[in-house]
């Protein structure tokens, strides 16, 4: 059975450099099929397992490898704690490939509440907003009078800015 020792002192195979965590503080051993044993070493802060949406302390518990734990403050996974130190330990033995998605930590109650899609940003019950904006349809085309009108109106301001240059000509004059 491999362990993994887990604290703030350099002698710990996994180091954490956090103020809540104990330089001893929490040690995991692998089991079979992917399993590890949690066991607090009498820290400070405690070790905590999270199942469903509550905490819990633990004195030695079974977690998986993707069981959110926590270390003091830090909140982490047994996978991201080894990913540095032995990553095969978390999948050589797993009964599920590290491909798979992993089962969930929630009762089938929770999990039933639980919205199909979760949009990252936005509240609850809010429409997403559209990546790409709908194409806005072209405009009607104007009518032959509005046309006419507009024309009129541009011959009329040529008009009155020609006769306003020829009022200023004749003044310098």
């Amino acid at each position: 059975m491999k362990r993994f020792r887990i604290g703030r002192a350099d002698t710990n195979d996994i180091v954490l450099d956090e103020p809540s965590v104990s330089r001893e503080h929490a040690e995991l051993a692998k089991l079979e099929h992917g399993a590890f044993l949690l066991r607090d070493l009498g820290s400070t802060y405690g070790t905590s397992a999270r199942q469903g949406y509550d905490w819990h302390l633990v004195t030695a518990e079974n977690v998986d490898y993707d069981t959110p734990i926590r270390i003091g403050s830090v909140e982490t996974t047994v996978a991201r704690l080894l990913r540095n130190v032995d990553p095969l330990a978390v999948y050589m033995d797993s009964s599920e490939p590290p491909w798979v998605m992993p089962s969930s930590r929630m009762s089938p109650d929770e999990f039933a509440h639980q919205p199909e899609t979760t949009y990252v940003g936005w509240a609850p019950g809010a429409e997403p907003v559209p990546l790409f904006p709908p194409t806005v349809p072209p405009a009607p085309p104007r009518p032959a009078w509005a046309t006419r009108r507009f024309v009129t109106f541009c011959l009329i301001g040529i008009g009155a800015f020609a006769a306003a240059l020829s009022v200023m000509a004749a003044t310098v004059l």
